[in-house]
Parts: structure tokens; sequence; C-alpha cells
């Protein structure tokens, strides 16, 4: 079931662009083998463990956007002081640590069914491009 992360090829007539680094799919792949590989397997039923993966990754995904959204809600002072205790819940850097934890737990589905992260956000990219074309008449998200 797992799908190695290969570099892209840089002599494809097509170019495509890479939005997740190999580094960044690299871990990703590493961490879902450790985690997810060696049990997918149930000769009776073969997809009964990736389903139970998949709703314990789902869990997970719940859990970090819990905790995201305790970090918002301290960054813009409407948490209760006692659960601040240290005063670092709050910070732009516990922020952006908990929305990269939900960031790497939905990046994990991405192995388990098979999907290309950047092939993937680059069809959705040019999905969005073409709508708002046709709302604006101009390419308004040009970054070049």
């Amino acid at each position: 079931m797992s799908q190695s992360v290969k570099k892209q090829n840089t002599n494809s007539s097509a170019p495509s662009k890479t939005y997740f680094s190999y580094e960044l799919l690299s871990f990703l792949q590493k961490l879902h083998d450790l985690f997810y590989d060696s049990d997918f397997k149930d000769i009776t039923n073969p997809n009964k463990k990736l389903e139970q993966q998949v709703y314990w990754r789902l869990a997970k995904l719940m859990e970090e956007s819990g905790e995201l959204a305790e970090a918002i809600h301290a960054y813009f002072k409407h948490q209760r002081k006692s659960k601040d205790k240290d005063g670092k819940l709050g910070s732009k850097e516990h922020v952006a640590e908990e929305l990269i934890d939900v960031i790497i737990v939905v990046a994990l589905f991405a192995p388990m069914f098979g999907v290309d992260l950047n092939k993937t956000l680059q069809k959705k990219i040019q999905k969005i491009r073409k709508r708002m074309i046709e709302k604006y008449g101009e390419d308004v998200l040009k970054t070049e």
C-alpha cells in the first residue's frame, strides 16, 4: 500500500511545480511507514486495517485541530489564565507549531490513499485560478 516518494524528473517535457519538497515528502513517507505500513495487510479484509488507520488519523486530526483552536484562542487573549500557566500558549510560535501539526497530520493521509500532493495541489491551484479568471476576466492570482 505504501507509495515511495520519488524525486521529480527534471527532464520532463511538461514542467511540474513542486510545492512540497522531496525532503518533506520523504519525511512524511517515513513517518507514515513507521506507524502504518507494517500493519496494512489483513488477508480476510484488505480494507479493514486501512479503514481503522484512516479513522485513527481522523481522530488525531481532530485532536490537533483542537490544539490549534486553543492556541489561536489564547493568541487573541480569550483563554483562561489557568490554562496558560507558562504564558506560551498564545504565542505566535505556539500557533505556528500547532498549525504545522495539523498540516503534517493532513499530509499523512496522502500515502494512505496514494495521493501525490504536488500533482493534486497543482490541479487545485489551476482550478481556483480558472474560477478567478471567469470571475474577474483576468488572472488575478498571477505570481510571476
